[in-house]
């Protein structure tokens, strides 16, 4: 049993290609995460309001800035960044965004 495991070890950097245990994140823009997380928010809204198409139609969404929990007053580039393109991909669709 010991030497199957060591065999398995030994051939294990040949079976499995370096890519795959490179620690690479994926790369993805800013809106392509924003039109990803509105996109899911989309349909699971279509869902909740039983419609299947043009689920935007007279919903309005909020949207707000994540911001530092020690200092209101205080947001981060990237949160409001987010928002904006949050912001875009929603009124691009259709439904009507308060900020």
């Amino acid at each position: 049993m010991k030497l199957y495991a060591f065999l398995f070890f030994l051939i294990l950097p040949v079976l499995v290609p370096a890519s795959a245990t490179a620690n690479t994140a994926p790369t993805m823009t800013m809106a392509e995460a924003a039109a990803g997380m509105a996109s899911e928010m989309d349909a699971q809204l279509s869902m909740r309001f039983g419609q299947q198409q043009y689920a935007a139609n007279g919903i309005t969404v909020i949207v707000t800035t994540p911001v530092d929990i020690n200092n209101f007053e205080e947001s981060s580039v990237v949160a409001r960044q987010m928002q904006e393109s949050l912001s875009h991909w929603l009124v691009q669709a259709g439904y009507s965004v308060q900020e």
